[in-house]
This record gives structure tokens, C-alpha cells and sequence, in this order.
């Protein structure tokens, strides 16, 4: 079955044809084939021939119950027909492992005097191996006296075809979607003008549109008319080009549906004579039956034959094939004609006969075949003592796909190498069991994970290795990398192996997982990682500022204290007593203190890095109160660093990373460093007590930077602190809020500030204070209205005295009664 193109990881543990029997319609893909091992006609002759001998006896081993020992109890001599009816167990054993869903049907038919199935109908599933196994059982062994010449193979290989003109459920299925793929693409195109919807049809008619406007605008020396005459033309060629394009892709998709199916036949045949005999009667068989069903005009239950793949397997007895190398001998599936490719395989019937059994099927049913070896197994006769055994596997090819990408099975590497009868390639895998102790994040993941079949299910090793795996264990397959030729490039993803599967047990079946080798191209983060590497950040000061912390610790005042810090808090109201007394304002001012000289990073110091050096100058002067004998060892200790000009040693002869120092390696440049950093540091706390104040001057007389130093010794004003901090962080505010048109208009050419609005008074309620809501509102609307509210400028004017509201009118000079206003 081919796979899509572009083959995933995806498609890999997913089987198409499993897949399709869940699939919506909408989702089927068209290229989805239904290839020849969907159907396969098993055709088993039964003529008198295979009542012979075939020369093969087996053993029947029965265990001693004096001794413990085995002994062959009887031998029993097999005929054609019992080899016959095994190869035909064998083959549906094995598909019924690899594909339990149904997706690979399988009929068998028995042919001599007639043909007669013993599958009445394909169905959606296999038939049971106790219902097979109980009707090649009612067959009974050929009659040797019954008439050869009325016996014959084709009556069964013309049954098969039949077989295979006849639809199985999931072609039924696959051809009802396509038929309504086809009606609705034939919808798309109207018949006519045939506008189009479909994408297809959009871009032909694009295209041409594309085509006319460009031959309007080439320079030519046609005429006119017969420039139109052309237009036209190809106007006239788009509909028909259409047309041509739908017909083209209803034929497409009718070869995307086509019926395949494959026909293996366990007879004998002395001659290639015989083989072309087959083959020509296949063919002639898939001629006459598509004949018949194009007369049935559209029956839903039968489909023209398209293909078949003859698989001819002649079963000789032993010792009859003159081959001294190989006891059989194969040709590959040939395509002969239209209609047929064929393979012919003769092989005798002794222990070779079940490895020519799988090649057919590994090659019809595209599986793989793969060796784990080194298995460890104990003895059963020696105790205490173990053995490593092979034990051979079959499972789908699609679980080698990344070894072969990868170039780890090539065709010149150990791990690939002919089979023990040598009619098929197998891949060797050795056996490693999973530590218990490894981590989850270091097993790697996997992509695929398919069922197998043991090529054996009697030998010891094959039902050991079954019976571990079904008991709930796992098992991985570790490929060597010493027997891959070229060497191999791919890194090994658990531990130090390189594991490609993982054996392990899902509900009663034993499936192959497929790890994934190599670089995933989505998990893998090394790329990603290099593209957005951090540059690597300084190393800080972690544990002295931890230190730093605890000294500064904070802690949570009483409920009365902590009213009264908010109360007097927001008027600005605390006392110097009170910030003196105050714990937290102790540890605040002591945070103020160390930190007027604390680098951050260890790069931007030097005495940092190495503190060793100058203990315990630095570690005593944390305490809050020095005694005598502490000032004596600092002295001890300034002594010996003043000491150490004389010395030809550096103060640390490791490298530092130091921004200070331009020559790490300098004695003098270092003791330069180290002592302007001590100074510093002591002058952290020099305000601690009288004793911190006398080695600091200590060490400015000793050092000898008294001279050059002018440090003032005051004290930190937490009050400074904490206006300096509010007026910091409002200007930085301001600053950060006003946009750049705003902040050109606030510039004046004389740079003089600009005059600050007045900040209202905020009233805060106490805490037990009882507000009438209604009264303060109301008084608050009266105060605002009162406030706008202007008295009557008479009034104002007069002062206490009455006011005049006519101040300048003249009654005399007003016309009497009847008289008139001279003009």
C-alpha cells in the first residue's frame, strides 16, 4: 500500500487502511490506495498428487518420567497436503498478529475435481484459525487413486479471480466516498459558460485571462483584425479547456480507487512452461470476468479487476530439487502484463519451507523481519549456567524507516544479513534490558509503536521471549554501532546506547515501538538554545547580602504602636525620641549606615572575592559593640596587611575578575585597592560605637591615608533619608509621566522652575470616629456654593450705613406731568 507522499513520523504508526475504516468522509485523503494485500485468495491444490509423501518426518519428542530426559516417542511422515494446509495456517497466523483490526482479509479455496471456498465471503474480519484449522480437517487427505487428469489448479485459481471481481466491505466504503467526490466535482463545473468555483478552475481561468491581456500589450506586427481574430479564439478554447480539465480529474480519481487483489497458490509445478500456463489463464479469467461485470450495469457488490499479484509457491518433497546451495529457488514479482505480475518460488518441504513461506509474505504484506539477539536464557540441563539465544520477529517495514534514513542498515552494514535459509534480509538488534535506575527525562521518546509476530511459536527462545514480554516487561533493542558500516554519526539517546525499538506488552498484544534516533527537528533545543543564549550574568554578593538582610531585619509593632506610627506618620509629626527608641527605625538607620559603600557585584570589588585574606577585620566590625580584644585583633590583622608591601607576594595569586584593577597580577595595585576598599568598609560602621570609631582612625594612621582622606564621620539622618527618597521618587515620577511635547513646554529659556500648585489638605478619620454621610455631603455642597457666592456692591460700599439704590439720580432735572421734553 503506498504511503503518502511526504512520508511523518505520523504516518508511521498509523496504517491507512485500518485508519480508514474511522475516518470521516470529509477527511479521506485522495491518494489513499487500496492495494493488493487487502484481498488475498489463498488457493490450495488438492489434487492426488498431494497425497505423496513429501519425505519429511517429524519428530514427536515425549520426556521421560524415570529420567527426566527426552525421547522421540513416534516419527510421523508428512504428505504434500499436510506441508500445504501448514503454509496456509502459517499465513494467517501471522496476519491476524500484524493486522487484528480486519484491514487484510484472506480467503481460501481448495481445488481438484472443483473448486469450493472454505471462506463463504470476504466479510470484515479473518477467519478464526479453529474454524480454518476444522475445515481443512473435514477435507481429509487427497485420494491417491482418484483420476489426476479430472484434477487441475485452475478450477481453484479461477474461483480466486472471482474472488476478487467481488468487493470487500472497505472497498465498498472507499468507492462510495470517491463516487461522491466525483458528483461533486462534475457540480463545480456548469456545463456552457462552466464557471468555475473550484481552485483549479480559478487559476485556469486566471491564467488565461493572464494570457489575453498580455497578448494585448505585445508589440506585433499583426493586423488588427487578426489580433481579434486570435482574442477570440482563445476565448472561445477556455470552456473547452475547462471541460477537458474536469473529465481528466473524474479519470484520476477513478484511478485512485482501483481493484487490486493478490492470489497465492501452494501447488507443484516441473516447468516454467507450467508457471506461463497459470499466469495466461489469470489473465484470460480477469478479462472474461471484467466483461461480465461491465454487463451487470453498476452493481454496487462487483468492481473490474484492475490488477492481481500471483504468487505461485511449489511445494516439492525432499531431495527432489537438484540445487546442492539452496533447497529452493525464487523469482522476484515480475509484472508480466496489464493484468498480472507474477513470482514463482519452488522449495522443498523440510525446515526451509516456513522461511520461504515468510519471504512471500514479508514481501506481499511489506513487513520486515528483525533478529534480537543476545538474548539470556538460562539452562535448563546445566543449572546456575546461561546461554544467549536469537529470536527473529516480524513486524510492518515502516519501523526501519529511520534506521535506513539514517544509513544505519545499509547495504554494506553488519546489521543487515540474509535470513538462516537465506530467502529474505533480517535486521539484527541486541537485546538490553532497561535500568530501573534511569531517569524519566533521559529514556527517549517514541514515534511509532506496531504489533509483530515471533517467526516461531514453538522453539524454546521464541515462547521465553513472549512470555517475558507478556508478564508486563520491556525490552529494549540497542543497535551496535561497531558493526554499522560507514561508522556511525548518530549520537545514542539513552545513556551510552543508541536504542532504536522498545519491546513491550498492550493489552495482551506484543508491539514494537519505534524510538526516535537523531536530532528531533522539534524537540532538539540545542539550536534554539545557541540562538537565544543569555549572555552569563556577574556573579553577586548572595551571602552577604543574606547577612545584610537578617541584620536589617524589620518586625511588626503592637496594635497601639503601629495606630500611632500611621497617625503620626501622615502629618509628619514623629519625634526625634521616638525614631531613636524605635526598633525598625534602628534597623532602617543601620541599613543606612553599612550600605553607603556595598557593591553588588563581586567584579566591581576586590577584598569581595577574597575574604579569607583580610579576617577578621572584616567579620568583627558587623557586631554592634567591639570589646578590647577585638580591637586587637584588628589591629593584628591591619598589621600584617600593612606588612605585606614589604613581601614580593601578590595578596591572591588566583585570577580575579576586578573592574578596579587594570593589572590583576600587580602586588601594588592590589594592596592599593585592597586598602581604599577596607577604608571603606570600616567607614560602614564607624558610627556603631567609640571602639568602630578607633579602628577606623586606627587604620588611617597605620595605612598612612589619614593625610590624603577627608571622610566625615556624621552620622546618617533617616529624616533626610526619607524626604531625599520622597523628593526622588516624585520628580522621577513626573518625569517618567510627562510626554516630550509637554516637557518642551515646560521649558522656559531661562531654565527657571516653574511655580508649584498648592497640595490640598487631606482630612484622615480616625478610626473610632462615627460620619453622618448626609451632613457631610450637605456641608460640603454648602461650603462650595458659599465659597463662589458675592455680596450686592452697594452693600459692600456702604459699609454699616444704609445703602443708597439710586446713588445718582437727579429728581429735578426729571419732566413734569404733561409736559414735554424739549427737542
Amino acid at each position: 500500500m503506498p504511503l503518502p507522499s511526504g512520508n511523518s513520523v505520523v504516518s508511521d504508526h498509523v496504517d491507512l487502511l485500518s485508519a480508514l475504516w474511522a475516518m470521516d468522509e470529509a477527511t479521506v485523503p485522495r491518494n489513499v490506495v487500496i492495494g493488493p494485500d487487502h484481498k488475498t485468495v489463498v488457493v490450495l491444490d488438492h489434487s492426488p498428487s498431494f497425497s505423496a509423501s513429501s519425505k519429511n518426518r517429524m519428530q514427536v519428542m515425549l520426556k521421560d518420567s524415570a529420567t527426566g530426559q527426552l525421547r522421540v516417542g513416534v516419527s510421523v511422515e508428512k504428505t504434500l497436503w499436510t506441508c500445504a494446509a501448514e503454509c496456509a495456517l502459517e499465513l494467517r497466523r501471522i496476519v491476524d498478529e500484524i493486522y487484528p483490526d480486519g484491514s487484510r482479509l484472506m480467503r481460501f479455496v481448495i481445488s481438484d475435481f472443483v473448486a469450493r471456498f472454505l471462506t463463504p465471503s470476504w466479510g470484515s474480519e479473518l477467519i478464526e484459525q479453529d474454524k480454518l484449522l476444522s475445515s481443512l480437517s473435514g477435507c481429509e487427505v487427497p485420494d491417491a487413486n482418484a483420476d489426476a487428469l479430472s484434477c487441475s489448479i485452475i478450477n481453484g485459481i479461477s474461483m480466486a479471480v472471482e474472488a476478487i471481481s467481488e468487493l470487500s466491505e472497505l472497498q465498498k466504503k472507499h468507492r462510495c466516498i470517491f463516487e461522491r467526490c466525483d458528483e461533486a466535482s462534475r457540480a463545480v463545473g456548469c456545463s456552457g459558460a462552466f464557471t468555475t468555483v473550484a481552485g483549479k478552475g480559478e487559476t485556469i481561468k486566471c491564467r488565461t485571462n493572464e494570457a489575453v491581456e498580455k497578448f494585448k500589450l505585445e508589440r506585433t506586427a499583426e493586423k488588427t483584425a487578426l489580433r481579434n481574430t486570435r482574442l477570440s479564439y482563445m476565448k472561445r478554447r477556455f470552456g473547452r479547456a475547462l471541460h477537458d480539465w474536469f473529465t481528466k480529474d473524474d479519470e484520476i480519481g477513478k484511478k485512485w480507487a482501483p481493484n487490486i487483489g493478490s492470489v497465492v497458490v501452494f501447488t507443484t509445478i516441473n516447468s516454467d512452461e507450467e508457471a506461463s500456463m497459470i499466469v495466461k489463464h489469470v489473465t484470460e479469467e480477469i478479462t472474461s470476468r471484467n466483461k461480465i461485470i461491465s454487463a451487470l450495469d453498476g452493481d454496487k457488490n462487483f468492481a473490474l479487476i484492475s490488477h492481481v499479484h500471483l504468487y505461485v509457491v511449489s511445494l516439492h518433497p525432499v531431495g527432489s530439487i537438484n540445487n546442492d546451495t539452496m533447497p529452493f529457488s525464487r523469482k522476484p514479482l515480475t509484472k508480466v502484463n496489464e493484468y498480472v505480475s507474477c513470482s514463482v518460488v519452488r522449495s522443498e518441504v523440510n525446515e526451509a519451507l516456513a522461511s520461504v513461506v515468510h519471504g512471500v509474505l514479508l514481501e506481499h504484506y511489506q513487513l520486515a523481519s528483525t533478529t534480537v539477539t543476545s538474548i539470556p536464557m538460562k539452562e535448563e540441563a546445566q543449572q546456575g549456567q546461561s546461554a544467549n539465544y536469537d529470536v527473529e520477529i516480524f513486524h510492518p517495514r515502516r519501523s526501519h524507516r529511520l534506521l535506513e534514513e539514517r544509513g544505519i542498515i545499509g547495504a554494506e552494514s553488519k546489521l543487515r544479513c540474509r535470513s538462516a535459509s537465506g530467502a529474505y534480509d533480517t535486521v539484527k538488534l541486541a537485546w538490553s534490558t532497561p535500568n530501573a535506575k534511569t531517569k524519566w527525562d533521559q529514556f527517549a521518546h517514541t514515534v511509532s509503536a506496531l504489533p509483530i509476530s515471533p517467526a516461531s511459536i514453538h522453539s524454546r527462545p521464541s515462547v521465553c521471549l513472549t512470555s517475558y514480554l507478556l508478564a508486563n516487561r520491556n525490552v529494549m533493542l540497542e543497535v551496535l554501532t561497531h558493526d554499522v558500516h560507514p561508522p556511525c554519526t548518530v549520537t545514542p539517546n539513552v545513556g551510552q546506547k543508541l536504542v532504536s525499538h522498545l519491546l513491550m506488552c498492550h493489552a495482551g498484544r506484543i508491539y514494537l515501538h519505534t524510538v526516535f534516533i537523531g536530532e528531533h527537528p522539534v524537540l532538539n533545543d540545542t539550536e534554539l538554545a545557541n540562538k537565544v543564549k543569555l549572555t552569563k550574568a556577574s556573579a553577586m554578593r548572595v551571602a552577604d547580602l543574606a547577612t545584610l538582610m537578617k541584620e536589617s531585619q524589620l518586625c511588626y509593632p503592637s496594635s497601639e504602636e503601629g495606630n500611632d506610627s500611621f497617625y503620626h506618620n501622615t502629618r509628619c509629626h514623629i519625634s526625634a525620641a521616638n525614631l531613636q527608641t524605635s526598633y525598625n527605625e534602628k534597623a532602617r538607620k543601620h541599613l543606612r549606615r553599612v550600605t553607603r559603600y556595598w557593591p553588588i557585584r563581586l567584579c566591581d570589588s576586590f577584598i569581595y572575592n577574597i575574604p579569607k585574606r583580610f579576617e577578621p577585620l572584616l567579620s568583627l566590625v558587623h557586631k554592634s559593640e567591639l570589646s578590647t580584644g577585638d580591637v586587637s585583633k584588628c589591629r593584628e590583622c591591619i598589621c600584617a596587611l600593612i606588612a605585606s608591601k614589604d613581601s614580593k607576594e601578590p595578596l591572591t595569586a588566583k585570577t580575579i575578575r576586578c573592574n578596579k584593577l587594570k593589572n590583576p597580577g600587580n602586588k601594588d595595585e592590589q594592596l592599593r585597592v585592597a586598602c581604599d576598599e577596607i577604608l571603606n568598609h570600616l567607614y560602614n560602621y564607624v558610627n556603631h560605637s567609640e571602639r568602630h570609631l578607633e579602628v577606623f582612625n586606627m587604620f588611617l594612621q597605620i595605612s598612612g591615608l589619614d593625610r590624603a582622606t577627608n571622610m566625615s564621620i556624621t552620622d546618617v539622618s533617616l529624616n533626610e533619608q526619607t524626604n531625599s527618597y520622597v523628593s526622588t521618587t516624585q520628580s522621577t515620577r513626573s518625569a517618567g509621566s510627562a510626554s516630550p511635547a509637554e516637557s518642551y513646554r515646560s521649558m522656559s529659556r531661562s531654565n527657571s522652575p516653574l511655580p508649584k500648585k498648592a497640595r490640598k489638605a487631606i482630612h484622615m478619620w480616625s478610626s473610632d470616629e462615627v460620619v453622618n454621610v448626609a451632613e457631610f455631603f450637605s456641608e460640603r455642597y454648602q461650603r462650595e456654593y458659599w465659597s463662589k457666592w458675592r455680596d450686592f456692591v452697594g452693600r459692600e460700599q456702604a459699609g454699616s450705613k444704609p445703602a443708597l439704590l439710586y446713588p445718582n439720580l437727579d429728581l429735578n432735572k426729571a419732566p413734569r406731568k404733561g409736559e414735554t421734553e424739549p427737542v
